[in-house]
């Protein structure tokens, strides 16, 4: 073009800031300036919406925003609510409500994007109360308005204001419209709502790839991930492209069925679809390959990212965390310092496990005091968990005890059965009842306190106590929560539970025991019979121990598997101590990598040695 006016750059601008080039865009922007052609409103909000969503972007839109200022464009609403939606996105609720306040004017755009705002910060009770102020204003909401505040009655799980929007949706006819429809749908599953979520996802006309996404993720989320991929097989059939919620959707059911085969099919589709250079996608097949027990792809996807976000630097240290590998962990976090990105509550989640799992206790300390001190991170509950499990494992009970009363909140059970776990494996008795006490305040029925506390009991051969615990569990109606295994095998998954004896496999099973039994032995296993914990002869602790289900499923693994593969078992419970140390010379003597997560963390046992350093 031989002359350029503002409408033309304004025209090219707003192109790249639609497809995410937000370098392009503020290259075009220099240009324009330099060409001595003033921008518009328009020019500006296309712009702001091009800022990426890390401090270059917050610290290009405060250039912006000077700019709109002194040029007299503040004033225009699409400027404002471009501003207001820039600084949300960067992370700085605090600006985008100065700029909401600042606001000549408001139409019903700015009123969707500041409940959008406090939405995506989770504070969702404020954005509620900011669309109840937009009706009393008389402000009609639109379709986005509508999803945005579904969005946070559905995360706060506030069923009774979903029904409510629900009528109003259907009072000012906006319920037939698919960005509506769709919102509606996530907020009911996230209300446990599934069934209303399938009706309406059937009602939908004309289905679009977020209609696709929210009943795919509402399955996902409900812990049907077979259903949840099914649903996503239906929708490639009928030609629609996945997004990138799509993925990090249908990654979360992979992982909830801990099905490493079925994510590693998504990660081709990813691949084939130019979503693999999607940061929020790589961040999830981050967590996925984590939480699966492949911790070295995980690194491999981070490895490959042109471009990381926090998420990701967070993603990669708490995956660390989970796995034991402590000194990793601290030393991404301080590769992550060095790069000048400024750690947020979850990076320290991340740390604190590091240590946990580690046994870097001082260490541990010092990370939890700089927190507040240096970056100005009020800890939340979450934290002062990690301080009171770093403290626990490593047997300072007192000082775990003194933390627990000195904290700013009352501890939630989370943290009393931390600490109840702890007296158990070290044999306090008295501090431990203390911890039963106060748990059993918060959840009077809780199976796994009842347990815990019978377990501890029984580890100090309290047989009277152990009873007693065992009938209040009767007398409540409770019963003991089975140990459950899991392992694939040529895309099938088999359960194992302790102590069965109709499985299919069981006689096979029990033969491949009785058989490597005595060459563990040979190789240095002694049975720990502590950790069957019931007033019984040796022999038949011994007898007993063979039939936990971690046994039955590496067992079950060995005779199925190729020799040389690794093994990755799943257990809803933690491994006890005996387990723990068969699986160590299983893992030796047939020259097998058993990979085994439990509800604490991963073990890695190769080689006869585990990851975790026998501290856990």
């Amino acid at each position: 073009m031989p002359h350029r006016n503002v409408v033309a750059w304004t025209a090219m601008i707003f192109g790249y800031a639609q497809r995410g080039r937000s370098e392009n865009a503020w290259e075009l922007l220099a240009g324009m300036r330099r060409a001595g052609v003033m921008g518009n409103d328009f020019t500006a909000a296309s712009v702001l919406s091009s800022c990426s969503d890390d401090a270059v972007g917050l610290s290009r839109g405060k250039v912006l925003h000077a700019y709109v200022v002194v040029a007299g464009l503040v004033s225009y609403f699409a400027v404002g609510n471009a501003l207001l939606t820039m600084y949300s996105k960067c992370g700085s609720l605090e600006s985008s409500c100065q700029v909401f306040d600042e606001m000549p004017g408001r139409d019903v755009v700015s009123w969707s994007a500041i409940i959008a705002a406090y939405g995506q910060h989770d504070d969702h009770e404020k954005a509620l109360s900011m669309f109840r102020q937009m009706l009393l204003e008389g402000i009609v909401p639109n379709m986005h308005t509508l999803a945005s505040t579904l969005a946070s009655s559905g995360g706060l799980g506030n069923l009774w204001s979903v029904l409510q929007l629900h009528d109003l949706c259907i009072k000012i006819g906006l319920y037939c419209h698919v960005t509506v429809s769709n919102a509606l749908m996530a907020a009911y599953s996230k209300c446990g709502q599934l069934s209303i979520s399938g009706e309406i996802f059937e009602s939908i006309e004309s289905k679009d790839v977020v209609s696709w996404t929210s009943i795919i993720a509402a399955h996902a989320q409900d812990g049907d991930g077979h259903e949840a991929l099914r649903l996503y097989a239906v929708m490639r059939k009928m030609g629609i492209k996945p997004n990138d919620h799509t993925f990090i959707s249908t990654l979360d059911a992979c992982t909830t069925i801990n099905d490493l085969n079925l994510g590693k099919q998504q990660q081709a589709d990813i691949v084939k679809t130019g979503f693999d250079i999607d940061v929020s996608v790589c961040n999830t097949l981050i967590t996925f390959y984590a939480k699966c027990g492949c911790i070295e792809d995980a690194r491999k996807v981070f490895e490959s990212m042109r471009f990381r976000n926090l998420s990701s630097w967070n993603s990669i240290i708490v995956g660390h965390a989970q796995h034991g590998h402590g000194q990793e962990g601290l030393r991404l976090f301080d590769a992550l310092l060095q790069i000048g990105l400024t750690p947020d509550f979850i990076t320290f989640i991340g740390v604190l496990s590091s240590c946990t799992h580690a046994g870097f206790v001082e260490e541990g300390l010092g990370y939890f005091k700089s927190m507040s001190q240096d970056y100005g991170i009020l800890p939340r509950m979450d934290h002062y968990g990690c301080v009171v499990d770093l403290l626990s494992r490593a047997g300072r009970l007192n000082e775990a005890k003194a933390f627990i009363d000195r904290m700013p909140f009352e501890p939630d059970p989370i943290i009393w059965s931390t600490f109840l776990a702890a007296c158990r494996v070290h044999k306090n008795i008295e501090l431990g009842r203390e911890a039963a006490e106060n748990l059993l305040q918060l959840e009077p029925n809780s199976i796994p306190t009842h347990v815990l506390l019978a377990n501890m009991y029984a580890a100090g051969n309290r047989w009277k106590e152990v009873a007693d615990v065992r009938k209040m569990m009767k007398d409540k109606g409770l019963r003991k929560k089975l140990g459950c295994s899991w392992v694939t095998v040529k895309n099938t998954t088999y359960s194992f539970t302790v102590g069965e004896t109709n499985h299919a496999h069981m006689k096979e099973l029990f033969a491949m025991w009785n058989k490597l039994a005595p060459v563990l032995r040979d190789a240095g296993y002694v049975p720990d019979t502590e950790a069957e914990l019931h007033d019984i002869e040796e022999s038949e602790k011994e007898r007993i121990l063979g039939h936990h289900s971690e046994k039955l499923a590496i067992m079950f693994a060995l005779l199925n598997t190729p020799p040389g593969t690794s093994i990755l078992i799943t257990k809803n419970l933690r491994i006890c101590s005996d387990c723990h140390s068969a699986s160590k010379y299983i893992s030796k003597v047939t020259s097998r990598e058993i990979v085994m997560r439990d509800t604490t963390r991963f073990h890695h046992f190769k080689d006869g040695i585990c990851s975790c350093q026998d501290y856990w």
